[in-house]
């Protein structure tokens, strides 16, 4: 349901707050590290090459706390 979030948030160009929903999202898949890849790659197939170092840039900071 995050996931479905985040795609909404992103369609209305509220991005910050789907970073929010997808590591909502993160929190709750026991395989983190295959999640997080297909969100990026799914964010860099649709062309959203920025948001999807946003989104690597965000998973650095969750995994360093």
């Amino acid at each position: 349901r995050y996931e479905r979030l985040a795609a909404l948030l992103i369609s209305a160009g509220r991005n910050d707050e789907a970073l929010d929903a997808f590591g909502e999202a993160l929190k709750r898949v026991q395989d983190k590290a295959a999640f997080a890849e297909r969100i990026e790659q799914n964010l860099i197939r649709s062309g959203m090459n920025e948001f999807a170092e946003q989104w690597r840039e965000r998973q650095a900071e969750w995994f360093i706390e």
